[in-house]
C-alpha cells in the first residue's frame, strides 16, 4: 500500500532509472524496496532513529509474525540493519585505510548517492586531467588499482563502487543500467567537480559511454575496456530506430516502459542467492575463463575482493533484478548521443 501511494515512477520529466520503474509496478518490487526507497535519504539525515525502526518492527511483529505488517516490519529491520552493517564497514575502511600497502597510491572514501553509502578511491596529482575508472560486473575500485598507481603521477585519478558492488551499501532495490549511470553521472557532478577523462570494464564500460551520453561535453574522451552492450552495423541501427520509431530512450520517456511479467520475487531471491553460492567457490576459474589471455592478472587479491563482496548485506539483489532489466540502449545510441572521443584498447 505504502509503494502504490508513494513510490511512483513519473514518465513526465523523469530520468530513465525512474521510468523504468514503470513496468516493475509496486507489486513487481522486492521485499523492502518501497522502505528503501522511501526513506534511505531521511534514514541518512538522521531524520529517522534506526532504533526506532527496529523497536517497531519488533512489536509488529507479534506472536504470529505471518500477516502483511509483520512481512514489512521483517523488511524495514533487515534494511536498517544492512544500512549500519556498510556503516561500520565505512568506519573500518577509514580507519584502517593507511595499513594498506598502496596507501601512498590512493586512499578510498565515501559519498552518499541518494542516502546510500557509495565507495571510491581518489589519488594522483592535484590539478592534473581527471579520470574515473569503473569496475566490472562482481568487481570494485579495488580493480583498477594499478591503473591508479601508474597514472597517479600524471593524472588526478578516481575509482568507484558502483551502488551494490565493492565495499557500497547493497541496499535490496531493482537495480538496472540506468540506476548505475545516475550514480556515476552525480558522483561526477559532485565529487570530482570538473571535465575529466571516463574508463570502464564490462559492465563498467557500458555505464561509462551511458554517463558520458548524459554528462556530453564534461566528459573530455572515452576509454571503454571489453566493454558490455550491443554494438550492430550502422544498418542494422537505422533499421531498428526506424521499427521502433526512435532510439531506445527517446521511446522510453515518450511510452513509458511496457510491463513485463517475471518470475515472483520469492523465487528470484532465491536464484540470486543460488547463483552466487555456486559461483564463490569457482570465482578464479570463472575470472581465469573471461579473460584467458592474461590469467596471471586474476589475482589472489581480486578473487578475495570478489567473494567478500559477495557476503554483505543484500549482495544477492543484483542477481535477483538481472531478471527484471528495462531495454536497454545499444552502444550506437549512446555513442552517437555522446558525440565524443572514444578509445578501444585491444
Amino acid at each position: 500500500e505504502f509503494a502504490r501511494e508513494w513510490v511512483k515512477a513519473e514518465t513526465e520529466g523523469g530520468g530513465l532509472e525512474q521510468i523504468s520503474m514503470a513496468a516493475i509496478g509496486p507489486d513487481g518490487l522486492a521485499p523492502g524496496e518501497a522502505f528503501n526507497r522511501g526513506f534511505s535519504e531521511l534514514l541518512a539525515l538522521g531524520c529517522i532513529s534506526p532504533s526506532l525502526v527496529l523497536r517497531d518492527a519488533s512489536s509488529d511483529a507479534g506472536i504470529l509474525p505471518l500477516g502483511g505488517k509483520a512481512r514489512a516490519g521483517r523488511h524495514a529491520a533487515d534494511a536498517v540493519e544492512g544500512r549500519e552493517w556498510h556503516t561500520l564497514l565505512a568506519d573500518l575502511d577509514i580507519e584502517e585505510d593507511e595499513e594498506r600497502d598502496d596507501a601512498k597510491d590512493f586512499k578510498y572514501s565515501y559519498f552518499r548517492w541518494q542516502g546510500h553509502l557509495v565507495r571510491y578511491a581518489e589519488g594522483g596529482k592535484e590539478g592534473a586531467p581527471a579520470v574515473l575508472f569503473v569496475h566490472g560486473f562482481g568487481a570494485s575500485a579495488d580493480q583498477w588499482h594499478k591503473c591508479l598507481k601508474q597514472l597517479g603521477p600524471s593524472h588526478k585519478v578516481y575509482a568507484i563502487d558502483l551502488l551494490g558492488f565493492g565495499h557500497s551499501e547493497k541496499p535490496v532495490v531493482t537495480y538496472s543500467q540506468y540506476m548505475w549511470e545516475d550514480v556515476v553521472r552525480d558522483f561526477v557532478l559532485e565529487v570530482v567537480g570538473r571535465p575529466l577523462f571516463l574508463s570502464g570494464n564490462s559492465i563498467g564500460g557500458y555505464t561509462a559511454l551511458s554517463a558520458a551520453a548524459q554528462l556530453k561535453t564534461f566528459c573530455k574522451g572515452l576509454i571503454l575496456c571489453n566493454s558490455a552492450g550491443r554494438l550492430v552495423a550502422k544498418e542494422a541501427h537505422e533499421e531498428e530506430e526506424k521499427v521502433r520509431g526512435g532510439t531506445v530512450k527517446v521511446v522510453l520517456r515518450r511510452d513509458g516502459v511496457t510491463p513485463k511479467e517475471t518470475p515472483p520475487q520469492w523465487a528470484l531471491n532465491l536464484a540470486g542467492k543460488a547463483i552466487i553460492a555456486g559461483l564463490r567457490p569457482n570465482v578464479e576459474k570463472f575470472c581465469k575463463g573471461v579473460y584467458p589471455n592474461f590469467p596471471e592478472e586474476v589475482s589472489e587479491r581480486l578473487v578475495t575482493n570478489i567473494v567478500r563482496d559477495s557476503k554483505d548485506p543484500g549482495g544477492y539483489s543484483i542477481l535477483a533484478a538481472g531478471f527484471k532489466l528495462p531495454p536497454q540502449a545499444s552502444k550506437n545510441e549512446l555513442l552517437n548521443e555522446y558525440g565524443g572521443e572514444v578509445l578501444v584498447p585491444q
